[in-house]
C-alpha cells in the first residue's frame, strides 16, 4: 500500500515538473520523495520515469503548455514499460520463471549455465570424487533444460580423467566446451578440453575421441581459465611449473574444427610469458588466471606475478597478437609504468594498488 501511495505521488511530482512553472522547487521535491521510497526497502532502484523526468536540471521548463503537455507525454508513453519490466519474472519460463534443478549434494559445485540454440540452457558443473557416482578426482555433470523450463536430462556425470575444472563455454554450433587440469600417473598434470554435442554426448571428433590433452615443457601444467574467440577456437590459459621454484604464465589455442593446437598461434598452438619480478635467483612464481579476447582475435591474459624482492604477488597483465606473439604496442617502452617495474613493457604490464611494498595484490 505504502509503495503504491509513493508511486502516485512521484507521478504527480514529475507532471508537475513539466507543467508549473515552478518546476525547480517541485523537482527538488520530487528527487527527496524518490530517495525516502527507496532507502525504505531493500531492493534496488529500477530504472523509472523519474530516470527520464529527474536526469534533467532541476529548473523551469521553459515553453508554452502546450510544449510542456507533450514533453510530459513523450516521457511517460516512451519510459512506461521499463518500470514494469524491471519488477517481473518471465512467466513463460517453467510457469513463474524459476526452475529447479537436480541437485546431488555438496559434491557438486556449478560452473556455468550456458544457453543452446532454441534456448536450452545446459547446467555445467563440478562433481567431485564420489564412490556412487564419480570415480575421478574430479567429474563433470550436465543438466539439459528446455526454453520452457523442463528438465531434458539429469546428472549426467562425465568421468573423464579430470583433477579440476577451470571454465566452460558454448560454440556458435551449441556444443559445450569445458577446460580444466587433467591428471596422468606418469607424466603429471596437463591442460585437459572436452568437447560435448548439443545433447550432452561426448563429442568423439574431437581431438580423436573427445578429449584434447595439452603438455608444455615442464613439471606440471594447470589451466585456471577458458574462452572461446569468434571462429569458435578454444583459448586456455594458466600455468607451467618448469621447477620447483619456476612458473610463467602459459596459453594455447586449439582449433575449433578439430581440437588440435592451432599451428597459426606461436607454431605449436602454446605460448609462454614470463614477468620474473625480482632477483633471479629468487622465486619466479607467474600464475594466469582469466582470458578476455578481443574481436580482432588479441588475447589480454592476466594473474599473478610475484616479486620475490619484497615477498608480495602482483597483477600481471599481458596482451598477445593473434598469431601469439606479445603486443608491443601494449604498454610501448614509453608508457607509464607503476614503481620499479619499467622493465616491464611492449606486451607486459605490472600493476598493484596501495603502497609498493606493503599490499598484496
Amino acid at each position: 500500500m505504502a509503495s503504491t501511495i509513493f508511486s502516485v505521488l512521484r507521478e504527480f511530482f514529475i507532471a508537475m515538473i513539466f507543467l508549473s512553472s515552478k518546476g525547480k522547487r517541485v523537482c527538488g521535491l520530487a528527487r527527496a520523495l524518490d530517495r525516502f521510497a527507496y532507502a525504505r526497502t531493500s531492493r534496488s532502484r529500477p530504472m523509472s520515469r523519474l530516470d527520464i523526468g529527474l536526469r534533467i536540471p532541476c529548473k523551469p521548463f521553459v515553453g508554452t503548455t502546450r510544449m510542456r503537455l507533450i514533453a510530459l507525454l513523450t516521457c511517460l508513453l516512451v519510459n512506461a514499460p521499463l518500470t514494469a519490466a524491471a519488477e517481473q519474472f518471465d512467466a513463460t519460463f517453467a510457469g513463474d520463471g524459476r526452475t529447479l534443478l537436480a541437485y546431488l549434494g555438496s559434491s557438486l559445485v556449478p560452473i556455468a549455465l550456458l544457453e543452446q540454440p532454441g534456448g536450452h540452457l545446459m547446467r555445467v558443473s563440478r562433481f567431485v570424487n564420489n564412490p556412487n557416482n564419480c570415480p575421478d578426482v574430479v567429474c563433470i555433470e550436465l543438466v539439459s533444460v528446455d526454453a520452457a523450463g523442463s528438465p531434458l536430462a539429469y546428472g549426467d556425470v562425465k568421468a573423464l580423467g579430470f583433477s579440476s575444472i577451470a571454465g566452460a563455454a558454448v560454440d556458435s554450433s551449441g556444443r559445450i566446451v569445458v577446460a580444466g587440469t587433467i591428471n596422468d600417473a606418469s607424466t603429471g598434470d596437463h591442460f585437459g578440453v572436452v568437447r560435448f554435442n548439443v545433447d550432452g554426448s561426448t563429442d568423439t571428433g574431437f581431438a580423436g575421441g573427445g578429449v584434447a590433452r595439452v603438455d608444455f615443457p615442464g613439471l606440471q601444467d594447470h589451466a585456471n581459465a577458458m574462452a572461446l574467440d569468434r571462429h569458435d577456437n578454444i583459448i586456455v590459459v594458466g600455468g607451467t611449473q618448469h621447477t620447483n621454484w619456476d612458473r610463467d604464465f602459459v596459453i594455447v589455442r586449439l582449433l575449433g574444427t578439430d581440437g588440435s593446437p592451432d599451428p597459426a598461434f606461436a607454431g605449436t598452438g602454446r605460448s609462454q610469458v614470463g614477468f620474473d619480478l625480482g632477483a633471479a635467483s629468487g622465486s619466479l612464481l607467474d600464475t594466469a588466471t582469466t582470458v578476455a579476447i578481443g574481436n580482432d582475435g588479441r588475447i589480454v591474459v592476466a594473474g599473478f606475478a610475484y616479486d620475490n624482492t619484497i615477498d608480495r604477488d602482483r597483477i600481471g597483465v599481458a596482451r598477445l597478437n593473434p598469431d601469439g606473439s606479445l603486443d608491443t604496442g601494449f604498454c610501448d617502452p614509453a608508457c607509464n609504468v607503476m614503481g620499479d617495474y619499467s622493465a616491464i613493457h611492449s606486451g607486459r604490464r605490472v600493476y598493484y594498488f596501495g603502497d609498493s611494498d606493503v599490499h598484496e595484490d
